[in-house]
């Protein structure tokens, strides 16, 4: 389960912060500090030892392999291998020190992923930043609808106005016309 969570958690993420140049598509995150971090801290927390046993230091020595596409990869020989030795295994996984080297491997690895989730944590930090981003730029959207309702508003009026001074040219254009034709007329008989 580990294995296929991890690896499915890497090649999502890994998608996610790619750009595929033959198509010219960036995945969502791509760029994102926040995504490329903790895909590098991942692969780091995968490949870290730990002396809580003395007979698995790391997950390859229990059989769960870092490949070099950064995926894992179980060898079930070695896995079979270190389920004989349930004390040392159980070491190895566990909390048995109290701090750095000597804590187990899978409560080394889920307390940073509990720094990722809890309220200070990483997704937290990031999801705030993102609605307070999201609102900053709905504010700001709607101050460039205002301004752009008030310029259409100024706009229409000016065309109003034109449209009537046009409307009084016209018919004094019409009426001056008419009176040179009035008066040609009366001069011609």
């Amino acid at each position: 389960k580990l294995v296929t969570a991890y690896n499915d958690f890497s090649s999502v993420l890994g998608q996610q912060t790619s750009y595929d140049a033959g198509t010219k598509k960036a995945g969502l995150f791509q760029g994102d500090a926040t995504a490329v971090g903790l895909l590098s801290q991942a692969r780091s927390y995968i490949s870290q030892s730990t002396t809580a046993s003395s007979t698995f230091g790391t997950l390859s020595s229990i059989g769960i392999e870092l490949q070099k596409d950064g995926s894992l990869k179980v060898n079930s020989t070695r896995l079979d291998a270190a389920l004989t030795n349930l004390p040392e295994l159980s070491k190895a996984f566990s909390d048995v020190g109290t701090g750095g080297n000597s804590v187990g491997l899978a409560k080394r690895f889920g307390a940073y992923t509990e720094g990722l989730l809890a309220a200070t944590g990483t997704f937290k930090s990031q999801t705030k930043s993102l609605q307070s981003s999201i609102a900053a730029n709905t504010k700001d959207q709607q101050r460039v609808n205002d301004r752009l309702a008030l310029t259409e508003q100024r706009l229409r009026a000016q065309y109003s106005a034109l449209d009537v001074t046009m409307s009084k040219y016209n018919a004094l254009n019409k009426y001056v016309t008419q009176q040179f034709s009035s008066n040609n007329n009366n001069n011609n008989s």
